[in-house]
């Protein structure tokens, strides 16, 4: 049980009693104080009384991005995190507009409670940039420093000749290894920054060479153990901008994964939707101009057929500042 004082409690806020119960039962099994309520209304009523360091909210509608947006201007330092049962991209505008929100959980129809408390504890340890609190128990796992673009291909074939040694379909494979391209060239071409925080190489046409110093290298990571996959991508600038990832999300659903390249820098837009839409559980961590980390959760109990009719799992995490 991870332990903390009274200040560092978790609001509970579900309508739904099944949910609500089998929600209240994981936190108590994990944390020593919390309060559930089953409205926004008595959440208001509560947190006049009570400081909580996390609100668990799951979205039903316009009321609930209301109360967001007052909980972000009177108790700005709760952490918030949003169930939302239904797609993702149903709530994506909304999202977009609630530039507020510092974390988010997007979970598939079928709850997943230990994804929840996982959050909740990297949220209490303030801990983004580790895999553990994800993925228990994972024996193998394999580091590359990516710093050349002109080694993409041999950063990706170490890849695939690690994750060859499991029982992984070909068709999930290429997934892996399609979601471990965009990564490499995210960490290579898109993440350096100067001092001004302005993007070094983002314009460039990807067939021009660069070479990364030893402090500007990245670090591409894969995890395996007998239910996961974890593929991530680490750079240490933490450039990513939030609304940037959910617009560039917003902009593939609304044109079905379709998004014009941009000549200039010969890349394109539809890196992000390809990582969230190939993985179960797409996770970005981001310490501001220090380090960011994406993270892609492959679920190997889950089907190849049913793994695209499945809404995704959404996480954002932005680390907090320290005071």
């Amino acid at each position: 049980m991870l332990a903390f004082d009274k200040d560092q409690g978790i609001l509970l806020v579900e309508h739904n009693c099944e949910i609500r119960d089998s929600i209240a039962r994981a936190i108590e099994s994990n944390f020593m104080y919390s309060e559930v309520v089953v409205n926004i209304n008595l959440a208001k009523d509560l947190l006049q009384k009570k400081k909580f360091s996390v609100l668990i909210l799951h979205i039903i509608g316009e009321p609930c991005f209301e109360f967001l947006k007052s909980c972000a201007d009177i108790y700005p330092q709760m952490r918030i995190v949003l169930i939302i049962s239904e797609d993702f991209k149903e709530y994506i505008q909304k999202i977009e507009d609630s530039s507020e929100l510092k974390n988010i959980i997007a979970l598939r129809p079928a709850l997943t409670n230990k994804e929840l408390i996982s959050t909740i504890k990297i949220i209490f340890n303030n801990t983004l940039f580790n895999i553990n609190y994800i993925i228990e128990d994972v024996p193998e796992t394999i580091k590359i420093n990516i710093s050349d673009s002109k080694a993409k291909g041999d950063y990706i074939e170490r890849a695939s000749n690690f994750l060859s040694h499991y029982n992984i379909s070909n068709r999930l494979l290429n997934k892996m290894l399609s979601s471990i391209d965009e990564l490499v060239m995210n960490i290579i071409y898109n993440a350096p920054t100067n001092s001004k925080g302005e993007h070094i190489y983002k314009d460039l046409s990807r067939k021009e060479r660069v070479l990364l110093s030893k402090e500007q290298a990245g670090v591409l990571t894969i995890s395996h153990s007998l239910q996961y996959v974890g593929i991530s991508g680490f750079d240490p600038f933490g450039s990513i901008d939030f609304n940037t990832i959910i617009e560039h999300l917003k902009r593939c659903f609304l044109n079905k994964g379709r998004v014009q390249i941009n000549d200039k820098s010969g890349g394109s837009k539809i890196g992000l939707y390809q990582m969230y839409k190939y993985s179960d559980f797409f996770i970005v961590s981001k310490k501001p101009g220090k380090k960011t980390e994406f993270m892609l959760i492959f679920d190997l109990k889950l089907k190849d057929r049913l793994r695209s009719k499945y809404p995704k799992s959404f996480h954002y995490f932005e680390e907090k500042e320290e005071s």
